[in-house]
C-alpha cells in the first residue's frame, strides 16, 4: 500500500501504477501485472491535462470529484467514460476535480 501526496498530483496526470509504461519515470508508481496504467490528477478550475493513447489501447476516466470535460463529453462526480480509438485524452476541470485514468490495452 502506497500513499500519493495530492500536491504531487495537482494539475498532471500522475502515473500511480504501472503495468503498460516503464515505472522508471515515476519512481513511486507501484509496478502491477497487468497490461494497465493507472493516473491519478487532482485538478484546478479550468485547467487541461491530455495523455497520448497509443494505438489499441483504450482508456477509462472516473471522476472522483468535482465536474469535467472529457474529449467534450460532460462528467460529474461518480460519472464515467470510456475511450476507444482516440489518439489523445484531453480532460478539462470545470470545477476543482479529482479523476482517476484506466490505459488499458
Amino acid at each position: 500500500q502506497k500513499s500519493v501526496d495530492d500536491d504531487h498530483k495537482r494539475d498532471v496526470l500522475l502515473l500511480i501504477a504501472a503495468g503498460h509504461t516503464d515505472p522508471a519515470p515515476a519512481p513511486d508508481a507501484v509496478k502491477i501485472h497487468a497490461d494497465v496504467d493507472v493516473l491519478a490528477a487532482k485538478l484546478s478550475a479550468v485547467k487541461r491535462v491530455e495523455r497520448p493513447l497509443e494505438k489499441a489501447r483504450h482508456a477509462w476516466v472516473h471522476v472522483v470529484d468535482g465536474r469535467v470535460s472529457v474529449n467534450g463529453e460532460e462528467l460529474r462526480t461518480g460519472d464515467g467514460v470510456a475511450l476507444s480509438d482516440e489518439a489523445m485524452l484531453s480532460i478539462e476541470a470545470k470545477d476543482a476535480s479529482e479523476v482517476l485514468v484506466f490505459d488499458r490495452s
